[in-house]
């Protein structure tokens, strides 16, 4: 189907800055406390996946589907989520914002089911900050 399928969990050793990837399919990857600075994803899947303490500056998705994934840790600033979906895995897992700030990100998301976001002080800034005329998400309040 032309889709290329990564199951490495500890993908934080390899070095993405700059990289442009499309049709890539990772599941339940460990970003880690790499580096995705610059780096482009096309039209990739992200299932059960892991960015904890990643460096993503100038970071952009698009047409994206997350699913189960948690972001933690990260300053989410200059950072583009274009027209990509946040879902919940197979096992009702949502996709996490834990502990992360939201300066200077644009989103425009297609959807969104079930999303976490922690501290509550995020949560407002997230909202504040997504693109208007996108379907309402459902964000559970931790």
């Amino acid at each position: 189907d032309g889709w290329i399928t990564v199951k490495i969990k500890e993908l934080w050793k390899f070095d993405f800055a700059g990289i442009r990837m499309n049709y890539v399919r990772f599941e339940k990857c460990d970003f880690g406390a790499g580096s995705l600075a610059d780096a482009y994803f096309d039209d990739c899947v992200f299932n059960n996946c892991t960015f904890a303490s990643v460096d993503a500056r100038r970071l952009h998705f698009n047409e994206c589907l997350f699913e189960g994934c948690l972001f933690e840790g990260i300053k989410l600033r200059s950072v583009e989520i274009i027209d990509c979906s946040l879902t919940v895995d197979d096992t009702d897992q949502p996709t996490q914002f834990k502990n992360c700030a939201f300066k200077g990100f644009t989103a425009r998301l297609t959807g969104w089911h079930m999303v976490e976001v922690s501290p509550k002080e995020e949560l407002r800034r997230l909202q504040a900050l997504v693109v208007r005329g996108i379907m309402a998400p459902k964000i559970k309040k931790n």
